[in-house]
């Protein structure tokens, strides 16, 4: 499976509100973020992987933006949560299969995706 590419466009957000708020305002700015860590998730399954972690999926697009354009992904690794709990909803035989060990959140406890409201629908089993 082909990565989409990442390109040079990742647009930054402030630092106001809660990391949730931030996280949210960042995908909506750089939905093709998010696509590629699906993508990744998806080629993972494909090869038989059944478990894996989010800081992996995010330290290999940062390499692979590097070793495309020569220059830093600047992803913020507070997002590692809500990236994964996005992936989990958003892909239901992920998350039947326990593909990401996810943990409570201390910064934002009881926070759970709104597919909707990110723009967002679930992919069937």
């Amino acid at each position: 499976m082909e990565q989409m590419p990442l390109g040079l466009n990742i647009r930054q957000t402030h630092n106001e509100g809660s990391i949730a708020d931030r996280f949210e305002r960042f995908h909506r700015l750089n939905p093709h973020v998010l696509e590629s860590i699906l993508e990744s998730c998806d080629e993972l399954w494909a090869s038989k992987v059944r478990k894996a972690s989010i800081k992996l999926i995010f330290e290999h697009l940062r390499w692979k933006h590097l070793v495309t354009y020569g220059d830093d992904f600047e992803l913020n690794n507070s997002f590692h949560s809500y990236y994964a709990r996005v992936v989990l909803a958003m892909r239901p035989k992920l998350w039947a299969a326990d593909f990401f060990e996810t943990r409570s959140m201390r910064a934002d406890v009881g926070w759970t995706p709104n597919l909707r409201a990110l723009g967002l629908k679930p992919k069937a089993p």
